[in-house]
């Protein structure tokens, strides 16, 4: 009889220890879960995180390509006013008669000249008659030159202020 009931404590043990077991292993395939779970959700995050990141590289290249093309648009419209501009007083100068040569006999330059006398080097006559005869070519291309670089800095700021 003692036999027996060794044997059905012996059982008994060996039930508790499988059901022991039984839970051990549930325990480890639930943090399986929760690890595979974990490792998915930081995937996740990761490719979330990477999404953003070119969404932020796409967005700082387009600023920089809308910061040349301001830059850019800017020097064209700056050298273009510009040119324009010293084409205009080039033209300006000959209708009131200041030539490559000097004033034109019968123009308002003329006039100016003969009542004025002695032209003092410096004077607004003789920088007009200065810029008369030094050419359109002499006038337009710093002028050109100017206008590109302030046009340019004016596309700078409208990118950062407008």
């Amino acid at each position: 009889m003692q036999y027996l009931e060794k044997q059905g404590e012996q059982e008994q043990q060996d039930q508790s220890e499988l059901y022991q077991q039984i839970e051990l292993q549930k325990d480890f395939e639930q943090q399986e879960d929760q690890n595979g779970q974990e490792l998915q959700i930081k995937q996740l995050q990761q490719e979330v995180e990477e999404q953003n990141n070119q969404e932020k590289q796409q967005d700082f290249q387009e600023q920089q390509s809308n910061l040349f093309e301001n830059i850019k648009d800017g020097i064209a419209a700056g050298g273009i006013v510009g040119g324009a501009g010293a084409m205009i007083a080039q033209g300006g100068l000959a209708l009131y008669g200041f030539s490559s040569i000097g004033p034109v006999a019968g123009s308002l330059a003329a006039a100016t000249q003969a009542s004025i006398g002695s032209v003092a080097a410096g004077s607004a006559f003789a920088l007009a008659q200065g810029v008369a005869m030094s050419g359109a070519a002499a006038i337009a291309i710093p002028a050109i030159g100017i206008g590109a670089i302030i046009g340019g800095g004016l596309g700078l700021i409208k990118k950062f202020f407008w």
